[in-house]
């Protein structure tokens, strides 16, 4: 292991890695390119600190909105404060009436749920609708099954060649 540490360290002693690359010349570049930018900022900051802003049209328009905005929220706050007294938990025309709606619907469902619990046991037979429907259906099945066995029993039939 010392051995080749050594060795290494001869074949490398030829080598000099204070000379620049391509690598360290980018690198320098983006350096100076960046030292640069900081130094126009700080003139700029430098040159600018003297001046005064005045009122600007978005400056005004941002004004307006904030002084909006907070009229808005103050009316809010008064509303508020002058409504604190009223007692919304009496019950109202409008409540009455959402009320029985609502006692409506929950007895059509427990109808409903006792219908269906009371049904569940009952056997359903054969009835005159089911039958006239089952006789449909089959009449139908046969019907396609027809129009498929025509159609096989006639598919070697040229209608374009003359049968006289």
């Amino acid at each position: 292991w010392k051995e080749t540490g050594r060795t290494t360290r001869s074949n490398l002693k030829d080598v000099n890695m204070a000379v620049p690359s391509f690598e360290t010349d980018i690198r320098k570049e983006q350096h100076q390119r960046d030292q640069g930018y900081k130094a126009t900022a700080r003139e700029t900051r430098e040159g600018l600190k003297d001046v005064l802003i005045t009122e600007t049209a978005e400056s005004a328009s941002r004004k307006e909105h904030f002084d909006r905005d907070n009229q808005w929220k103050e009316t809010g706050r008064t509303t508020r404060s002058n409504l604190k007294d009223v007692n919304m938990a009496v019950p109202s025309f409008e409540t009455d009436i959402r009320k029985e709606q609502h006692q409506r619907d929950q007895g059509y469902k427990a109808t409903a749920r006792e219908t269906r619990e009371g049904l569940k046991d009952i056997l359903i037979t054969e009835t005159a609708e089911s039958a006239s429907r089952k006789e449909h259906f089959d009449r139908d099945n046969q019907w396609k099954e027809t129009g498929r066995t025509t159609r096989s029993n006639l598919k070697d039939v040229n209608m374009a060649v003359p049968s006289f």
